[in-house]
C-alpha cells in the first residue's frame, strides 16, 4: 500500500483554506492553528467538501510545539508540501508578539519540517 500524501497548512483562516482547498484534493491535509474555533470550523468545511483533514493545534513561536506538529504530520504519511499561513499584523498583536510568529515562527517551521519532509517536498511561507 502506498503511503498518503499529506499536505500541512499552518494558519487555518481564508487564506489557509484556499491554499488547502487547491493542493489537498486526494491528500492528506493537515491543519494547524493556534485558534480552536478557527481550526474546527476550517476542518469541518472542508470536511463538507469531502476532503480528508486532520487538525492540530499549534504555536508556531514554540520551538516544542511545532516539533510535535511536524512529527505528527510524518505519522500520517508523506509529508510533500508545507504552507505556512500564520502570521500577525501591526494592527493584531504588539511588535514582541509579531516577531515572535512572524519571524521566529517562521524559521522554527522550517527548521523542524526540514526533519519530516518528503525527496521532492516544497515548503511555502506567506507573510
Amino acid at each position: 500500500m502506498m503511503a498518503e500524501e499529506v499536505v500541512v497548512v499552518i494558519g487555518a483562516g481564508g487564506i489557509g483554506i484556499a491554499i488547502a482547498r487547491r493542493q489537498g484534493f486526494g491528500k492528506t491535509l493537515l491543519l494547524a492553528d493556534f485558534n480552536d474555533k478557527t481550526l474546527n470550523a476550517a476542518a469541518a468545511e472542508l470536511r463538507r467538501a469531502s476532503y480528508s483533514a486532520e487538525i492540530h493545534f499549534v504555536d508556531v513561536s514554540s520551538r516544542e510545539s511545532v516539533k510535535e506538529l511536524a512529527d505528527a504530520a510524518a505519522a500520517l504519511g508523506n509529508v510533500v508540501q508545507v504552507v505556512n499561513t500564520a502570521c500577525l499584523s501591526p494592527n493584531m498583536a504588539k511588535v514582541e508578539r509579531l516577531l515572535q510568529v512572524d519571524l521566529y515562527g517562521a524559521a522554527v517551521v522550517f527548521e523542524e519540517f526540514e526533519r519530516v519532509i518528503a525527496p521532492g517536498g516544497a515548503g511555502l511561507m506567506r507573510q
